[in-house]
């Protein structure tokens, strides 16, 4: 049986021309390096088999990994074979030199030969000294001569008989680890589908071996711990592997048995200590010994392929070695070494990260790396969250009676800047009663700047440990803020509020202080869509704001002129709180939404391409420190999304909306926005149940509205629908989309004058708003209200400016209703196409289908419509063609999210459709499927 080797083209390919030249009377030497379990034996097998295929004769042969190796152990199964006739070897080295090569001569007259030696590194000297002399008459025949071996243990007669070879014109095939494809392409082999993200994650720790990646798969399937998903390879109960499999265990020590016994140690304090990098300074000094003195293990353990170099770091080539070496220490042991080296590097003045991980994995801190920790609180939870959390966590636990209160403080903070805004809240309000739990009247107030500031080094050099010099009152305003921000985070914006105003209401603060609370006060009045109250507020904070500060109240000023209609304005302020935001980035314990409220004013303007922009920003500004408003910006997305006709983008930012956290209340929202792409499309059953529930949301709630008029339409009943509509009309966020429907319905009904009302409202509003949208409205309302078809054909225009390709459609229709009704049977056929056009656009079907029924009642003959394709090029959609056409260009899934605002997510969900639709299995395919149909 054939072997089979994944990956490695191109070294199986140079072994194939060399066996076939071996094969033409061309012999040749190779030398194939590696480390245990990367493939040398698999090339070997593979080298086998193509020469039997091309009739030449194999020998194969092994060190054998002994102490002391045999003699001639390499050789001695070629010697077994001796043919009849042949006198058997006796065991002195001329004697045998002789009869090997003078064997290997004769059976090269009769066909050509392949020697494959595997295992050079535990061959004994006599057998080396032997291949010495087989290379030499590998030039004279018809032989290639095939070596591998590992780079550790090296001796020396290795080393010579390599230095020879390269010398005399031995080519070298190094083997490095298998790329994260062929990674995958081995798995798939194994298992019948390619990996999942978390296997793959488990995987990546195998760092490219192939015999680590198969152990690893091995066991995970004794286990049951992988599954089939969707065609792909997932693992049950999360990505983590509990323990190394025991076969891949006894592979690593054995791997590990030829080290010194210095860079052993190198090698476990680093295992330990190290974490994704080893910095050999750092490493000096918790180790105590001089930089010089690593260089030698370092050495050692480079050649033997279980560090690499990684610019200013060393790192595991295979976080599995990592993880061995590291268990292979006692628990105490491991647990002083961390803490050693969190005393030196806090000594040494290094990052606070850096001095944080190793603290953060042992079990205790004493009372000088404590005092550390007050000094070094408030760079370490902007830094790194994750490792402040825990290890304020443990230390406050541990010392409960005499933690400084500051860290408290800053434990609370941590939390937010963690994402945990419960555990946040339930830390801030243990906090408070150890502070002055009544508001202070005359004590000083806390700022930001009275926070202890950052210092890299153990505390001495001049700054305050402890936190003595905030009095308790200043905490307990601190506590508070916090308390809000918590409140906020977790959806409780009533709580939130309260907590708030009662700051402001007892307690002597700056101005500065003021400033943020009332920038506060304003987000939660706008949350609960108290628009008038946050107007004061924001003002407010104006009146004293800066820095960070402005940019806050600036923005909840954006969003009150924003929600009263007066986008231009509103986009100016939104502009400058980024002004004023300048470089800093969102904070997590103070977020606000600048990017999402810019994004929303270029909604209102119709300025779509700026707003995906805004909302890409935004999303990713979210993502780092403004995580409550993650969900609001995917909702801004998909709504752009929505009105310019990019209805599957808008669907996936839905599902991208639903996966994350939903702190602020707009899920039902995005369900919404999801259900009137449904029903349009003539879905009226996904989504029904969702529809049975009221959405209450202050802005977001008339999704909810509109999709419900849908079904009413639908289920016969347009006049409740128009009804409805007409009580939730009035200025405020969503009138102008309401609006539209509003129209369509009352020339539907019949009941033309009831838009009267809504175009006179429009036409105000459009005498001051910017977008053209505005206009397409008034323009429709007025146009229905008083049949008017030119009037109508305008607002279909002016909506084609606008680019909202649903509510173009809306015009047309009702333009094609009125020509109709007057007679002119050729206009209102173009009308009707016209809408037709628009409601494909965006695969409309509902509404294509009750256009052609509502008009055919008037007579008006309408145009065979051919249905989107299922498959080919032609069933591909607009954004889905783009993608295509960025992939075939060679884009990667980020630079083509970056070009067409998208996340890596989407585009990688729309490369996946594209793949299936056009039955392909990868993007070179679809290259060359891209170019055959240009050549039609």
């Amino acid at each position: 049986m054939r072997t089979t080797v994944v990956g490695r083209r191109d070294q199986l390919t140079h072994l194939r021309e060399l066996v076939g030249r071996a094969a033409m009377g061309h012999g040749a030497a190779l030398l194939v390096e590696g480390e245990a379990g990367i493939g040398k034996s698999a090339l070997l097998a593979h080298a086998a088999d193509e020469a039997r295929r091309l009739g030449a004769r194999v020998l194969r042969g092994g060190g054998i990994p002994l102490d002391p190796p045999p003699p001639y152990g390499v050789i001695r199964s070629w010697l077994d074979r001796c043919p009849p006739g042949e006198p058997a070897v006796t065991d002195h080295h001329l004697v045998i030199t002789k009869a090997v090569i003078g064997r290997i001569e004769r059976w090269c007259a009769t066909s050509p030969m392949v020697v494959l030696v595997d295992d050079l590194q535990w061959a004994d000297p006599s057998s080396l000294l032997l291949l010495g002399c087989v290379d030499r008459a590998v030039r004279q025949l018809p032989l290639l001569l095939v070596a591998a071996y590992r780079p550790t243990p090296r001796s020396e007669p290795l080393d010579a008989l390599l230095r020879s070879l390269l010398g005399r014109g031995a080519e070298s095939m190094p083997l490095g680890p298998l790329p994260e494809p062929e990674v995958a392409e081995l798995v798939t082999s194994l298992l019948g589908a390619p990996p999942g993200p978390d296997l793959y994650g488990v995987l990546a720790g195998a760092g490219g071996n192939p015999r680590y990646v198969t152990e690893l798969l091995g066991a995970l399937a004794r286990t049951g711990r992988i599954r089939l998903v969707q065609g792909a390879a997932t693992l049950r109960g999360g990505g983590a592997l509990p323990e190394v499999p025991p076969p891949l265990l006894d592979l690593i020590r054995r791997r590990l048995e030829p080290m010194s016994p210095a860079a052993l140690g190198l090698l476990r304090a680093a295992a330990v200590l190290g974490g994704p990098g080893v910095d050999l300074t750092e490493l000096a000094a918790v180790l105590g010994i001089p930089v010089i003195l690593l260089w030698q293990p370092v050495n050692e353990a480079v050649a033997a392929g279980l560090l690499v170099d990684a610019g200013d770091q060393l790192v595991f080539r295979h976080d599995l070695i990592r993880r061995v070496l590291a268990e292979d220490l006692s628990a105490s042991a491991a647990d002083a070494l961390r803490l050693r080296a969190g005393r030196a590097l806090a000594t040494a003045g290094a990052r606070v990260e850096r001095v944080a991980r190793h603290l953060t994995a042992a079990t205790g801190l004493a009372p000088d790396l404590v005092d550390w920790l007050t000094r070094a609180a408030e760079a370490l939870v902007t830094r790194a969250p994750e490792l402040a959390t825990p290890l304020l966590e443990r230390t406050l636990a541990q010392r409960a009676a005499d933690a400084p209160q500051i860290l408290r403080v800053q434990y609370a903070r941590a939390l937010l800047w963690a994402g945990r805004p419960a555990d946040a809240q339930r830390a801030a309000q243990e906090a408070l009663p150890e502070t002055n739990d009544s508001l202070p009247g005359s004590e000083p107030t806390l700022d930001s700047e009275a926070l202890p500031q950052a210092n890299d080094s153990l505390p001495g050099g001049g700054a305050p440990s402890g936190g003595e010099a905030l009095p308790g009152g200043a905490r307990g305003v601190t506590l508070r803020w916090l308390l809000a921000q918590a409140y906020l985070q977790s959806g409780r914006v009533d709580s939130a509020l309260t907590v708030a105003e009662e700051v402001l209401a007892g307690a002597r603060l700056s101005a500065a202080e003021a400033a943020r609370f009332h920038g506060f006060v304003a987000q939660c009045l706008l949350l609960l869509g108290r628009v008038e109250a946050a107007d004061v507020a924001a003002e407010q904070a104006l009146a004293g704001a800066g820095g960070y500060d402005a940019a806050y109240a600036l923005a909840a000023s954006s969003a009150v002129r924003l929600i009263r209609k007066c986008p231009r304005e509103a986009l100016d302020l939104a502009d400058r709180a980024l002004v004023a935001l300048g470089d800093d980035q969102i904070q997590p314990d103070r977020p606000f939404a600048p990017h999402l409220v810019r994004a929303l004013c270029l909604l209102e303007l119709d300025r779509f391409g700026e707003a995906d922009a805004a909302c890409c920003d935004g999303r990713r500004h979210a993502e780092r420190g403004g995580q409550p408003f993650l969900t609001w910006h995917h909702l801004a997305s998909a709504r752009g999304r929505y009105l310019h006709g990019r209805w599957d983008d808008a669907l996936a930012d839905v599902l991208l909306g639903l996966d994350a956290p939903d702190r602020l209340g707009v899920a039902e929202a995005l369900r919404s926005q999801a259900a009137l792409i449904a029903m349009h499309r003539g879905d009226f059953d996904t989504y029904a149940d969702a529809l049975a529930r009221p959405d209450p949301h202050p802005y977001w709630g008339r999704l909810r509205l509109s999709a419900r008029t849908l079904t009413w339409e639908r289920a016969g009943d347009p006049h409740r629908a128009l009804l409805t509509l007409l009580d939730a009309c009035h200025p405020g966020p969503m009138w102008t989309c309401l609006a539209a429907d509003l129209a369509r319905l009352a020339g539907s009904t019949g009941e033309r004058a009831r838009a009267g009302t809504a175009a006179d409202a429009l036409g105000r509003l459009a005498a001051r708003h910017a977008g053209p949208h505005v206009r397409a409205a008034a323009e429709l309302c007025r146009g229905v209200a008083e049949a008017d078809p030119a009037l109508l054909l305008t607002a279909a225009e002016t909506y084609g400016e606008a680019g909202r390709p649903l509510y173009q459609g809306y015009a047309y229709e009702e333009a094609a209703d009125v020509l109709a009704a007057a007679g002119s049977v050729a206009p209102a056929r173009a009308a009707l196409d016209s809408a037709i056009g628009c409601y494909e656009r965006v695969g409309a079907a509902w509404d294509l289908d009750r256009a052609q029924a509502r008009l055919k009642g008037a007579g008006i003959r309408y145009r065979h419509v051919r249905p989107r394709p299922k498959s080919g090029w032609e069933a591909l959609t607009e954004t889905e063609r783009r993608v295509a056409g960025l992939v075939v260009e060679g884009r990667s899934n980020p630079a083509i999210a970056a070009e067409l605002y998208l996340s890596r997510r989407t585009v990688r969900n729309h490369v996946s459709h594209i793949l299936a639709k056009l039955g392909l299995n990868s993007r070179v395919e679809l290259a060359v499927s891209a170019y055959a149909n240009r050549s039609r």
